[in-house]
């Protein structure tokens, strides 16, 4: 080590040498820190250096490299002085000199350069030290310094207007010392640290103390508190969470438990362990902050890290104004080396609605299943009872119901239209009704339909009243939805996106602080061509002063509270922007409403009825929409005909071309017609100019409607009903249409129906009609009817479960998967791509999913609907109906190659994916086997309605021989008494087929397997009866067996002769399924029954294990309850289509690889592009 470095001092010589720690090179800078009151005159001869000085040890004053932390060292030498001085004291009332010695030391602090071509980079500290005889002495001259510096000497607190190096109360001094700015005195010593005011300075001046008072250092930290990211109440609105390891999004229990979530940064170089955050609440005219709850505990912190924790602040049922919130940041015991940045501080309003006994509770007054969408008897029902509503105020009068009629086709069109396109973009389905009865069951309890909570109401509990309260708000909706006068309230937006925010927040503001009542806030937006509309509803509004943004909390339908939690989602929320440039936006959990109108946003308070004004505002706006209809009418020479179920409508003109429904599918053969609706209401426009022969098949039991419509004269419409004809399953009315469209009667067998309503309105006039005439009702005399409700398989009440899209340009080709992940068990109705392809479309293929395993589960054909812009086939869509277990799940396409992706989706596929969730009661409630009897003698010679699983297989269907025949040798798996035996097989039927009897014709040509699959779900799950004839497949074997979550159970075996089949003849198998007894029926004997209800629903399938060959026949599906009827209502059969019907035919399989494909009940056939199955 090299040698301290002696100064120029006051003593001749110095006794004692020093050593000094030698650094690199550094700029020094010398200065006259410590101010000395030297008496003129002062001896000048130089004294010994005393004893006590050469005694002393400088290592044990200044900071050596040892000392300091990483980044900072010692530049050059440290210089060491002995001094002597003199300074004037009263003695006795008289001036007088006293001198003394003293020690100096003098370093220079910097960041090294880790170049080593210079001392020091950045700015550099220096500390000089001065050790005196005694501590009289030590303090008398740092209170001189402190006197000439600032004028006096401070108070034990420190100067309020000085900032120290160090606290002047700090506990290591021991009222032994003090500190004013840069200026420290401890016992006999005094230092200076000269810096950049930072805190680096006050770093220095702790290690310095830590080290001359020979304590334990203290820990030092650095933690800071971030504004906008610190103190959070709600959603994250305005920055992220940096390190979310202890950040968790918090669900409220109720709109007064308040969650509240601070965030602490490491503003250190070192890990800061045992950190808490202390939250502190002041009320308006408290004097101080009061502590809120206990500290909670953080942990350790990173360095530039930071981690969060919260509370729940219990505002007691009250509203709060200017209420401050605080969050302190501290360790205990240690020392934060800025502590003027570890508080922050928010002061924030909250309103929320309150009943008079409780707040309102998103867990509690909101409901657990998901938003339902309208199918068509639904819609078809709304229709109805909107229009009813609407003109209620109207006296009862045949011109009345002549506009009832003439209001339903273009409202029930809209009304359709409107949902649809709402539902399949996220939005609208019942959020109306949802949100509102939410809202009503909070504030009037007795409302609800059963004495329970609204989220422990099932959905069978609830719907009635969903429907109802829909309806109600539905009608100023309707009201500008009808008029094209843009759907939605129009009495709440605004002429831009400020003002309408600005109306909302109002609104909402005034409802919950006035009145603590929820209300509506409804939301508009547009998304490829198409319009949507949806409702939440707003219970809670959360201020922060100083902030533009505005939190409206809400119930949104469309997420649930499992889902929260399962995607780590903050409470849901629309944020409204009061600053006049951004938009609106809402953040609910999974839900993208990213396509929003930025002006389109209202809140209008729940109807519980419906006010009479709004009703009497809508009439005239349908009765426009009406004139304009019919105006378009007579342009296009058309006459409209609106058949509402269950019943299809064929019309056929003079040169046998079809315009109607036939067996299910829409046929549309006479040039000019159109199809507007099919399916539970089927709406069809007709040229005028020709005559049509009618027939009206029944598809069920009920009543049936016929509405004609035509253009008469200049302003007229005419009308002819007929209203509540009874038909059932299979019967038949039939009539003509002249040219001009005048129907005088329909025939039922032998009976004549005449019209139930004819009449001419005159659509220019205020009131009264031209002409109107009444008939006498239908031939039985029936005035009112049951309506079916079921909906065929899938149901329109489909969910959405996935969606990756994007409102940007997109480009063809995918570069990443797109995949999606189920917690539970969902029955897969309808899967969408696009191919916008640059704006050339493409012809649809075949889309299909693959599991996490890599098998694909399915290729299903497509069909296409226009895009943006009208681009043809943009979207393909198929509907597999295949029921999937939770897991990852993969979309496949058959084009890849324009398939559309952008940025925004990450390089995936934009696709979405809908589904109904699986569920079952355990004794069957509530599961009915829709589509039954299902029905196929293979006569036609396709395979329509069936889908191949398992193993490849090739099946083929032969119309020579009216047989499905398996034509390869497919097998795998184990063999024996407990044997896997892998074969192919083909399903066919819905999920929801549970009680019934299945029996086929089998003729195995050799002696491997075969057998029958029932109550299938999928590969993992469902009833395998197998027999299995060759020895060398270690049989003869019959078996009855569970698959379950793809663990194999036995539940019935037989071995032996009893065992063996014949190859070449054939055999009837049957499988009786009733609740959880299952018969197994070879020939039409008994071979085995058991008892086993862990499937509880499922499709059918024929089973083939290395039977190359094998040939099933007169498959035969019947529910459990209609024994042996051929005909019962709602039964689906397999027809034979003309060449290009099928939409299935033609399928190359095996390039597939392993293949499962499901299809509707009923098969392919007859769909065709852009029809909803």
């Amino acid at each position: 080590m090299d040698q301290w470095t002696g100064g120029r001092g006051t003593f001749e010589h110095m006794d004692k040498a020093w050593n000094t720690v030698r650094a690199a090179s550094l700029l020094f800078l010398v200065a006259a820190l410590m101010a000395q009151a030297l008496v003129p005159g002062m001896a000048e001869e130089e004294p010994k250096v005393p004893d006590w000085i050469n005694e002393i040890n400088p290592a044990d004053y200044v900071l050596l490299d040892s000392d300091l932390p990483a980044g900072l060292h010692v530049a050059g030498d440290i210089l060491a002085y002995a001094r002597a001085a003199e300074t004037a004291v009263m003695k006795g009332g008289r001036a007088d000199v006293e001198r003394f010695a003293y020690f100096e030391a003098n370093e220079n602090i910097c960041q090294p350069d880790p170049e080593g071509v210079y001392d020091c980079i950045g700015g550099n500290l220096l500390l000089s030290v001065y050790v005196y005889e005694t501590a009289d002495q030590a303090r008398a001259v740092w209170e001189n310094t402190i006197v000439d510096v600032y004028g006096d000497l401070p108070p034990p607190e420190g100067f309020e207007h000085v900032s120290n190096v160090i606290a002047p109360t700090d506990s290591r001094f021991g009222e032994e010392g003090s500190c004013a700015g840069p200026y420290i005195w401890y016992r006999n010593i005094g230092c200076t640290i000269f810096g950049n005011w930072d805190e680096n300075d006050r770093k220095m001046a702790s290690l310095w103390l830590d080290k001359v008072s020979k304590t334990k250092p203290a820990v030092q930290v650095n933690l800071r508190m971030r504004e906008d990211l610190s103190l959070i109440m709600g959603y994250v609105y305005n920055g992220y969470f940096i390190g979310t390891d202890n950040y968790r999004p918090l669900s409220e229990t109720a709109a007064d438990k308040q969650a509240v979530q601070a965030q602490v940064f490491n503003a250190g170089d070192e890990v800061a362990e045992n950190v808490y955050i202390q939250f502190y609440l002041q009320m308006p005219g408290e004097a101080e902050y009061s502590e809120l709850g206990d500290p909670v505990l953080v942990g350790s912190v990173p360095p530039g890290d930071g981690r969060a924790v919260s509370i729940y602040w219990d505002l007691g049922g009250e509203n709060v104004e200017g209420a401050t919130l605080g969050a302190q940041a501290f360790v205990p015991g240690a020392v934060d080396v800025d502590p003027d940045d570890d508080f922050i501080s928010i002061t924030v309003n909250v309103y929320y609605a309150h009943n008079g006994e409780r707040a309102y509770s998103a867990i509690d007054d909101a409901y657990h299943f998901r938003n339902y969408n309208f199918n068509e008897s639904k819609t078809e029902e709304l229709a109805e009872e909107l229009i009813a509503t609407v003109a209620a105020g109207v006296p009862p009068s045949l011109e009345k119901e002549l506009w009832l009629r003439l209001f339903f086709p273009t409202t029930y069109t809209r009304l359709w239209s409107y949902f649809n396109e709402s539902y399949q973009l996220g939005a609208g389905g019942h959020c109306y009704g949802m949100a509102a009865t939410s809202a009503l069951y909070f504030t009037d309890p007795s409302l609800r339909p059963a004495t329970k909570k609204t989220s422990e109401m099932s959905f069978e509990e609830a719907r009635q009243n969903i429907d109802v309260y829909h309806r109600a708000q539905m009608v100023p909706v309707m009201r500008s939805l009808l008029s094209d006068a843009g759907q939605y309230f129009d009495r709440g937006y605004g002429s831009s996106s400020s003002e309408s925010q600005s109306k909302t927040y109002a609104s909402v503001k005034r409802s919950l602080k006035e009145d603590r009542l929820p209300l509506l806030i409804s939301f508009r937006g547009r998304k490829n061509n198409s319009t949507w509309g949806h409702a939440v509803l707003a219970y809670k509004l959360v201020e922060v002063e100083g902030e533009d943004y505005k939190q409206v909390y809400i119930y949104d339908s469309n997420t649930l509270m499992q889902d929260l939690e399962s995607f780590k989602k903050p409470m849901p929320v629309a944020l409204l922007w009061l600053d006049g440039f951004l938009y609106y936006s809402v953040q609910s959990g999974n839900q993208s409403y990213g396509s929003r109108i930025p002006s389109k946003i209202a809140a209008n308070p729940v109807f519980r009825t419906i006010p009479l004004e709004e009703a009497n505002a809508t009439l005239p706006g349908m009765k426009e929409m009406v004139k304009g209809w019919i105006e378009t009418l007579k342009k296009e020479g058309w006459f409209a005909t609106a058949t509402r179920c269950p019943a299809d409508a064929l019309f056929t003109d003079p040169a046998g071309r079809r315009v109607g429904t036939v067996e299910g599918r829409v046929v549309n053969e006479i040039p000019g017609a159109e199809v507007l609706s099919s399916g539970e209401v089927e709406i069809y426009l007709l040229p005028m100019d020709l005559e049509y022969s009618l027939e009206i098949s029944g598809t069920g039991t009920g009543m049936v409607n016929l509405d004609v419509i035509s253009p008469e004269g200049d302003s007229s419409a005419k009308v002819i009903s007929f209203t509540n004809v009874s038909i059932g399953s299979g019967r038949k009315l039939t009539g003509k249409i002249t040219a001009g469209a005048e129907v005088e009667e329909l025939k039922s067998g032998a009976s004549t129906i005449e019209p139930s309503l004819s009449g001419v309105l005159d659509l220019g006039a205020e009131g009264g009609s031209d002409e109107t005439a009444v008939g006498e009702g239908d031939e039985d005399g029936t005035e009112s009817g049951v309506k079916d409700g079921t909906v065929a398989f899938p149901t329109a009440e489909q969910e959405l479960i996935f969606e990756r899209t994007s409102l940007w340009a997109v480009d063809n080709g995918p570069t990443s998967p797109t995949g999606f992940t189920i917690d539970r068990k969902w029955t897969i109705t309808e899967i969408k791509t696009y191919h916008w392809n640059y704006g050339q479309g493409k012809n649809p293929g075949m889309i299909g999913l693959q599991d996490e395993k890599g098998m694909v589960l399915g290729m299903w054909p497509a069909s296409s609907l226009p895009g943006s812009g009208g681009v043809p086939d943009a979207y393909w869509t198929t509907r597999p109906n295949l029921t999937l277990p939770p897991g990852e799940y993969t979309i496949l396409d058959s084009d890849p190659t324009t398939w559309s992706q952008n940025a925004e989706t990450g390089g995936e596929g934009i696709a979405w994916v809908y589904g109904l969730p699986s569920s079952g009661s355990g004794d069957g409630s509530g599961i009915e086997s829709e589509g039954l009897p299902f029905t196929d003698d293979f006569d036609d010679g396709d395979m329509a309605g069936w889908t191949v699983g398992g193993l490849l297989g090739s099946w083929t269907g032969s119309a020579q021989d009216g047989v499905l025949r398996q034509n390869s040798n497919d097998f795998s798996g184990s063999e024996g008494a407990e044997g896997s035996y892998l074969g192919t097989y083909v399903t066919a039927g819905g999920p929801t087929w549970r009680d019934y009897d299945l029996q086929a014709k089998v003729r195995p040509v050799d002696n491997d397997g075969i057998g029958l699959l029932f109550r299938y779900e999928d590969p993992s799950n469902h009833y395998r009866f197998l027999w299995v004839g060759d020895e060398s497949s270690t049989g003869p074997l019959r078996r009855l067996d569970r698959i379950k979550d793809g663990v194999q159970t036995v539940l019935k075996s037989e071995r032996g002769e009893a065992a063996r089949y014949d190859p070449g003849r054939w055999y009837t198998l049957e499988a009786s399924l009733d609740d959880d007894v299952i018969r197994i029926y070879i020939d039409g004997a008994l071979w085995g029954e058991v008892r086993d209800g862990e499937i509880e629903s499922g499709a059918v399938g024929l089973f083939s294990y290395a039977q190359e060959g094998v040939e099933f026949d007169d498959v035969e599906v019947r529910s459990a309850a209609e024994g042996s009827s051929p005909s019962a209502a709602g039964s689906v059969s397999k027809v034979t289509g003309g060449a290009g019907e099928a939409a299935g035919s033609g399928w190359d399989l095996p390039k597939y690889g392993e293949i499962l494909i499901d299809a509707p009940p009923g098969g392919w056939e007859g769909v065709v592009s852009g029809e909803a199955i």
